[in-house]
């Protein structure tokens, strides 16, 4: 009896283990430091829990930090990749996933993680030794930088500004045919230690466009000219969101970046020709882009409803390999409902409580095509499907579990009777014998 009742717990046992094994394999990113100087390195860790594959590290930008690598093979352990700071900024590192399978789940996994490293310059000691043994200083410990910021000369190649260049006057006008596309600004600066940026060849759009031409003195000091160059539309498109009016760019001419699993194409908008942009993952109800320009004439995205004529700001962020296009949502139940700055936009962000780092955005993903929401960390600063069904999943395997525990312990509580009765019998039939 008592070799069976232990040959059924070790069964038990065995089993109750087994069902326990429900979580998901995941892939996380630290780095070394989160801030470093130029000419430094710095060590960035990729550890691959439960994962077997191919995966990229990669810089968001490597002028800033270089490094990384495309297909490296991780079986459940971790790798340190090093990356070396060349100039200030921020850089994000990314790992992704290529070809990787989750050992939990039995299934292919897809996902990203980031870190963002800030580098700075290296800082400088002045040659003089320390300041403290002079406070005030003397004109021969310092030195006297050029204030001067303005220009020597302003011309367009082939056309006349108004009114006629003075070094005084910061603000010009240029009327153009609309046959005209671009432009070449030429500029001096009168003192040799200043810097001139702003000039070369310009596109130019229909309507107005503003061209800054910025002087900057030894001493730091910046002065901007401005040239408004107007190019003739004769019929402009003018269109009123709220209580701004916009004008429709027909014409592209790389005046904007194109956006990535976009395509360029023409369509009509008041008989007139007009450059959209369409994708075909997302592109469901007849809603293109445009750009649009505003009065101080900076351009932006716009969603452009064919059948409605209606238009809409377009948002949208970028985290790793995700470029996700910001749509209005309800709040989700049990959410609370925030807002987010992120790449100089603010957007709504679904949170548990308002102390929580992660929640949840929606939106549509430009690439797959998938719009629902997804998860954003606000420490790491990463993006990643929020995919329901398999919360539900992983719900019904725990509540699974819980019977099973419940069962087991059931069982357990069962046999351990037994043995009690077992005993106390075996114990009887003794004194019985011996009282014979």
């Amino acid at each position: 009896m008592t070799k069976r009742i232990k040959y059924i717990l070790c069964v038990m046992f065995t089993f109750f283990i087994a069902k326990t094994n429900v979580f998901a394999g995941s892939l996380s990113i630290w780095s070394g430091a989160k801030e470093v100087t130029v000419g430094q390195t710095v060590t960035v860790s990729v550890n691959a829990n439960n994962l077997a594959g191919t995966f990229n590290v990669s810089s968001s930008n490597n002028e800033i930090l270089a490094g990384g690598e495309s297909g490296k093979w991780l079986d459940n352990d971790t790798y340190t990749y090093t990356f070396t700071a060349k100039s200030a900024g921020t850089a994000t590192i990314t790992a992704s996933s290529l070809d990787v399978a989750d050992y939990d789940r039995n299934a292919k996994f897809s996902g990203s993680k980031s870190v963002s490293i800030v580098v700075k310059n290296k800082s400088t000691s002045s040659s003089g030794g320390s300041s403290n043994s002079n406070k005030g200083g003397t004109t021969a410990d310092k030195k006297e930088y050029d204030a001067n910021n303005n220009l020597k000369s302003l011309t367009i190649d082939g056309q006349s500004i108004e009114p006629a260049f003075n070094k005084d006057t910061t603000e010009y006008k240029l009327s153009l045919d609309q046959s005209v596309e671009k432009i070449n600004v030429q500029a001096s600066a009168e003192s040799g230690k200043a810097s001139v940026s702003g000039t070369g060849e310009k596109t130019l759009s229909q309507g107005e466009n503003t061209i800054e031409v910025k002087v900057t003195a030894e001493n730091g000091n910046e002065k901007v000219y401005k040239i408004i160059v107007t190019v003739e539309d004769k019929h402009p498109i003018l269109v009123k969101i709220g209580k701004n009016t916009y004008t429709v760019v027909k014409k592209n001419n790389n005046l904007i970046d194109k956006l990535e699993n976009y395509e360029e194409v023409t369509i009509k908008i008041d008989d007139q020709d007009v450059i959209a942009y369409k994708n075909n993952k997302t592109n469901k109800t007849n809603v293109l882009l445009v750009i649009l320009k505003d009065k101080e004439n900076k351009l932006a995205y716009y969603t452009y409803n064919e059948q409605t004529k209606k238009y809409e700001e377009y948002h949208y962020i970028k985290v790793g390999n995700i470029t996700l296009q910001i749509l209005p949502s309800k709040t989700p139940e049990k959410y609370l409902k925030d807002t987010l700055k992120i790449q100089n936009q603010t957007i709504d962000y679904y949170k548990i409580s308002k102390k929580n780092k992660i929640g949840l955005i929606y939106g549509t993903n430009i690439k797959t095509g998938n719009t629902g929401y997804y998860v954003y960390d606000t420490e790491e600063e990463t993006l990643s499907r929020y995919y329901n069904p398999e919360v539900k999943l992983y719900k019904q395997e725990l509540k699974q579990l819980k019977e099973y525990t419940m069962i087991a312990i059931g069982v357990i509580a069962f046999l351990s009777i037994i043995v009690i009765v077992c005993s106390l019998q075996k114990g009887k039939k003794k004194k019985h014998l011996r009282t014979m």
